[in-house]
């Protein structure tokens, strides 16, 4: 079997570095970080371990359930009945059930039968690839109003994308759609929403053993800087001056990051890759003494909030995960050039807090118990117009020894664990094929991106 390079220990490279040694490949990950697991690596928030960015279970997580159950971990699985709902106005409204929706003034009738058909016309759609010639706020406007969608639909958007959901293409709001039937359980007319106890690093803690277990070579703390192609095996350079040497390397980095380290890339390739718009995220969380409105996710409507939503992580957990207190987290999504990368801890602190207090006045600053501030500049991909077409990564690339499996193949553009443990799946499938096929024959067909696509040639 070939022996094969991964670059990139997130939960994409775990899960593929897994299902690649599980077909019987020898595997070696590569992590600059000295723990695995990207986005899901835990943090610290005052004595406690916690995700630094929220994460949430839906019944229709079909890969991540399968996931913990493989791993042992299943009995950590909590549902409960979750509340949302959306801060318009300067006020906060409920939109947990039907009858919440109803009573929700901010729309008129003839505003909720529109968003009621323009749901209808996307949930049941195959895919969102149809809905990718048109941008997502003129497609919402045009099927729901403007009223419906600066109320509605925005928020809801900006809550799980930002408001680089205004550039994203009409396909986002298929995959906002599904996420949302996705909270549906048979006999519930509000929202399952499920969490494991530990959150994503209970994932982590039990995968990474198992990955290793498996005869997998674990590299944390090695950064990688170029991989390089030479006809006869695939090089990985690492920062401490050691190369490492494979038939086949994956690399797994966003994909601004792959274009540099695969220099030998085509320069239409690279294009591509650097073309790939990516939205970070700034997030404060905060330790309270008292919970704020046991709402899980408030999204806002209202101008001029430094926060994209709201998420009282502790609805959904135990009353002991932190100690009795509330996790809260105040996320931001924000651009590559946005002022926001400036800011100072200290500042951030100051303005998401007033923000924060103004949408509960019960908050003063003796409640907050505990702070932590994550930042990350490539978060989530944003599935532009006609992204399928134009931008999406291919699995295979001009360089035969040397494949691509990202985030930027979840062309969805709201991003969650079970999306990436799906595509390492499916990416870990395909190239276990691609890897037997050109081991057992070195003059077996390449293939090449073409229109989006890859085919063989």
């Amino acid at each position: 079997m070939p022996n094969v390079g991964i670059v990139g220990g997130s939960m994409i490279g775990l899960t593929l570095a897994y299902r690649l040694r599980q077909r019987g490949h020898d595997v070696t990950l590569f992590e600059a970080a000295p723990v695995p697991g990207g986005l899901a690596a835990p943090s610290a928030i005052g004595p406690f371990a916690y995700d630094r960015f929220p994460h949430v279970v839906l019944q229709s997580d079909a890969h991540l359930q399968d996931l913990v159950h493989e791993i042992g971990i299943a009995d950590r699985l909590r549902w409960g009945l979750s509340r949302a709902g959306l801060y318009v106005g300067g006020r906060l409204h409920a939109l947990s059930s039907p009858l919440d929706y109803s009573h929700f003034a901010a729309l008129t009738p003839l505003d909720k039968v529109r968003i009621g058909l323009t749901m209808r016309r996307v949930r049941y759609l195959r895919d969102g690839t149809s809905l990718e010639s048109s941008g997502s706020a003129d497609w919402l406007q045009s099927w729901s109003g403007r009223r419906a969608y600066e109320c509605y639909w925005a928020p809801l958007l900006n809550a799980v994308a930002g408001e680089s959901h205004v550039n994203a293409s009409a396909a986002i709001v298929w995959t906002l759609v599904q996420r949302l039937y996705g909270t549906r359980r048979p006999g519930h007319r509000r929202a399952v929403y499920g969490y494991l106890d530990g959150g994503a690093a209970a994932i982590l803690q039990t995968l990474g053993p198992a990955v290793a277990s498996t005869g997998v070579r674990l590299e944390l703390g090695v950064p990688v800087t170029r991989v390089i192609d030479d006809a006869h095996d695939a090089s990985v350079l690492l920062q401490d001056g050691r190369v490492a040497n494979f038939d086949h390397v994956v690399v797994t980095t966003a994909t601004p990051l792959t274009a540099r380290l695969c220099p030998q890339l085509s320069d239409a390739e690279r294009a591509r890759l650097e073309r790939v718009v990516y939205h970070g995220i700034v997030s404060v969380s905060m330790l309270l003494r008292k919970p704020l409105g046991a709402m899980y996710r408030t999204g806002i409507a209202s101008t001029g909030m430094p926060f994209n939503a709201v998420v009282e992580a502790t609805t959904l957990t135990t009353p002991t995960a932190f100690g009795g207190a509330t996790l809260v987290y105040l996320p931001r999504f924000v651009a590559q050039h946005d002022s926001y990368w400036s800011l100072s801890d200290t500042t951030l602190r100051h303005r998401f807090m007033a923000a924060l207090g103004a949408m509960y006045p019960h908050l003063g600053r003796r409640d907050v118990i505990a702070w932590d501030i994550a930042r990350t500049r490539h978060a989530i991909p944003v599935p532009t117009r006609h992204y399928s077409r134009d931008l999406l990564p291919p699995l295979a690339t001009s360089r035969p020894r040397i494949h691509l499996v990202n985030a930027a193949q979840c062309a969805s553009g709201v991003l969650n664990l079970n999306d990436l443990i799906g595509l390492a799946n499916s990416q870990a499938a395909r190239l276990d094929a691609r890897f037997t096929q050109t081991s057992s024959d070195a003059t077996a067909p390449v293939a090449v991106l073409t229109h989006g696509s890859e085919v063989a040639r």
